[in-house]
């Protein structure tokens, strides 16, 4: 039986192929290009955030 600290979920994939992906698009494209992605999804979470917020009746 697996402990709940081994199992591999997607945090765990994701966190370190993140990093690596970053630093790949830091090398060929600069940093204003991470700056504008990080700005557009942190938008774009916001917007998600704010429609998804049950409405009172």
């Amino acid at each position: 039986m697996v402990k709940n600290s081994q199992r591999v979920t997607a945090a765990n994939i994701g966190e370190p192929a993140s990093s690596i992906v970053a630093g790949i698009i830091l090398d060929h494209v600069g940093e204003k290009f991470i700056v504008v992605v990080c700005t557009s999804l942190i938008i774009i979470g916001g917007i998600n955030i704010l429609l998804s917020v049950p409405k009172k009746n």
